[in-house]
């Protein structure tokens, strides 16, 4: 009986894991810093990305506008039974794999401080401080990306912005 719901139990977690991967959809698409970036239900601006040398930050300035229908949840609330976002982004990946988001950054997070995007509201401005090595801000040969995963009408779209 142990071992067939220890059986049971695993194929729940991989099934999970395997579902949670589905649910992001991966645009091919990259952006320039100062594109505007829209899935069906949002709109993003990245509008600056900074290279702090001395504290090894990147520090990402960004919009998110709610152009669907319903009001999207930032991740601080699940008012309304709405979508939660902005929880993990932005995030780094440089050199095509490792990858930095801010949980771990010192300072506050701008979007702690608002809950709901309404429809056709005004866009929120974000700015996001991502610790890195030393080695993400100082090898300029190596490519940096800023990923976003935000809302579409199925679940997420991940949007990438290059730096570098």
């Amino acid at each position: 009986m142990k071992k067939v719901l220890a059986l049971v139990l695993a194929l729940v977690l991989v099934l999970s894991l395997v579902a949670c991967g589905l649910f992001v959809k991966k645009s091919n698409k990259v952006y320039s810093i100062g594109d505007t970036a829209n899935t069906d239900t949002t709109e993003v601006f990245v509008s600056n990305v900074e290279l702090d040398k001395v504290n090894d930050l990147v520090i990402v300035i960004f919009s998110v506008k709610n152009i669907g229908k319903t009001a999207l949840n930032s991740g601080i609330s699940t008012i309304k039974g709405s979508s939660v976002f902005l929880q993990d982004i932005p995030y780094v990946d440089y050199n095509d794999g490792y990858e930095y988001d801010d949980k771990d950054s010192f300072g506050t997070h701008s979007y702690d401080t608002f809950l709901d995007l309404e429809p056709l509201g005004k866009a929120i401005t974000i700015t996001s401080n991502i610790k890195v090595p030393d080695e993400v801000i100082t090898n300029t040969s190596a490519p940096l990306l800023v990923k976003l995963r935000v809302p579409n009408s199925s679940r997420t779209e991940e949007i990438t912005y290059k730096v570098r």
